[in-house]
């Protein structure tokens, strides 16, 4: 890292936390939103305490993982990390959970909304789950219960907002990146979702309930002041290349349906003259830490996709076809705090990646608290609050920054997205204001600004969608 590099980096967290001590109020013009993702609550922090949580409802989890630890815990703990395999941190446990939950409520007076894109569970669920339990039995019920503790825990924080979740690849009852159209997952996990949706009608609730038992998708109008704003959540681990039904068998079928859902309800949404906004989890275009980490970067190699074989119609697509109609999108995924321009003829859809409550990958906790002008669906501004710790505990959670004090921008929009893209490429040595924010508030408090490393690369990842486009920019840049 450049000598440049550090001391840009230092003045700009030492401003931003300087100014983060106290949230910034909202304009009168705006409506508060919080935005989570990958929370991947860890329930096994405790092995001790799995007997106990198997045999109890949900309503008793809170009690059980909150009281004191076993004697036991940090060798059996470590002793199901080994067995399980996990070279990576850790995930959420109740006490980051809890500590996450409290800091959300206590920065974000007066929020509307909350919306939770994805991937609830923690990493390894099934290794952990059988290594305790010693047998498969009671596997899927447990992670039924593990989701539906999570939606329940938010939405008791916020019990007058509602509260919109979409799955993750992590999210299922047979294994990261499976499941089935009409999994028994999604009909066990049904009524938490349901219970977020405070305001539905009666008629959406009906149909969200039955659409998302089918394949994890929902439609939803948002509360006023939201004017004619309907959120569209899907579960586009059917559109990844990594998924698989639980049989481990392709289904051309399922992709095939969530896209089909998607069309339709975009289109309708258009003709009743609606905006939209679109979450899922796993984010159209490019992977590029993987493209860049297997060195994939050039047509002799190729790059990694995050959703969608090359020549087939990807969520990307469909997002540039009715990208007049679309607001917003919301995604997660990479865990880090990530802008996204799907482009199209009419402009192009502004993406915000969320970056996540857990620090598996070396990430400080965060949460989103977004600006959002009910009139337009579109977000003004947002703001990310940190952790003090990987923990979540031990001090107070503060604002790290805020878009349109790191960007002078008033929103967060397709337009304003292409214009810090044309900046952040007219940089490839990533040496000015611009690009150094972005570098540096790319991933919550790590310590080296990753993107330093492959920057060129990355931008070329924020607006490239497709392998052709992204090789066409990328393969002419020097990592």
């Amino acid at each position: 890292m450049t000598r440049a590099i550090c001391g840009w980096m230092l003045a700009v967290l030492t401003a931003g936390f300087a100014a983060g001590q106290a949230p910034a109020p909202a304009s009168s013009s705006t409506i508060p939103v919080l935005m989570l993702s990958d929370i991947h609550f860890d329930p096994f922090r405790d092995p001790a305490k799995f007997d106990k949580l198997a045999a109890t409802p949900v309503a008793g989890w809170e009690a059980i993982l909150k009281a004191p630890d076993s004697p036991t815990q940090a060798a059996t703990f470590q002793a199901l990390q080994t067995a399980c395999g996990a070279a990576k941190g850790l995930d959420t446990n109740e006490a980051l959970f809890d500590a996450s939950l409290k800091a959300e409520h206590a920065n974000g007076t007066g929020i509307k909304f909350v919306t939770i894109s994805g991937d609830l569970l923690g990493h390894q669920f099934d290794c952990r789950y059988k290594t305790l339990a010693k047998s498969e039995a009671g596997y899927r019920e447990f992670a039924e219960k593990t989701a539906s503790y999570v939606m329940k825990r938010v939405g008791a924080e916020f019990p007058a907002a509602a509260v919109y979740f979409a799955l993750g690849n992590n999210d299922s009852s047979c294994g990261d990146y499976a499941l089935d159209l009409n999994d028994h997952f999604l009909a066990g996990t049904s009524k938490a979702v349901l219970d977020g949706l405070k305001g539905a009608s009666d008629d959406e609730i009906a149909q969200a309930k039955k659409d998302y038992e089918t394949a994890g998708y929902y439609s939803v109008s948002l509360n006023a002041p939201m004017q004619k704003t309907r959120l569209l959540v899907i579960d586009d681990m059917y559109l990844s290349l990594k998924w698989t039904t639980c049989g481990r068998k392709a289904d051309p079928a399922a992709p095939a349906a969530v896209l089909a859902w998607l069309k339709g309800q975009l289109d309708g949404a258009a003709r009743r003259g609606e905006k939209v906004w679109v979450m899922g989890h796993i984010p159209p275009g490019i992977n590029v830490y993987s493209t860049l980490k297997r060195g994939k970067t050039c047509e002799v190699n190729g790059a990694e996709s995050f959703l969608a074989p090359a020549g087939k119609e990807s969520l990307g697509d469909v997002l540039a076809a009715h990208a007049d109609v679309i607001a917003l999108g919301l995604f997660g995924h990479t865990h880090m705090d990530e802008m996204k321009l799907v482009p199209a003829t009419t402009g192009g859809v502004a993406i915000k990646g969320v970056a996540s409550i857990s620090p598996v990958d070396g990430n400080t906790p965060s949460f989103t608290l977004a600006k959002i002008d009910p009139a337009t669906s579109q977000m003004n501004d947002y703001a990310v609050y940190v952790a003090p710790n990987k923990t979540g505990v031990g001090g107070s959670w503060t604002r790290e920054y805020s878009f349109d004090e790191a960007y002078a921008q008033t929103t967060y929009s397709a337009a304003t997205l292409k214009e810090l893209v044309a900046a952040f490429r007219a940089d490839p040595g990533g040496e000015k204001k611009t690009s150094q924010s972005y570098e540096i508030y790319f991933e919550p408090l790590f310590p080296i600004p990753v993107l330093v490393l492959g920057w060129p690369q990355y931008v070329c990842g924020i607006d490239k969608m497709s392998e052709a486009d992204f090789k066409a920019c990328a393969c002419g840049a020097t990592p």
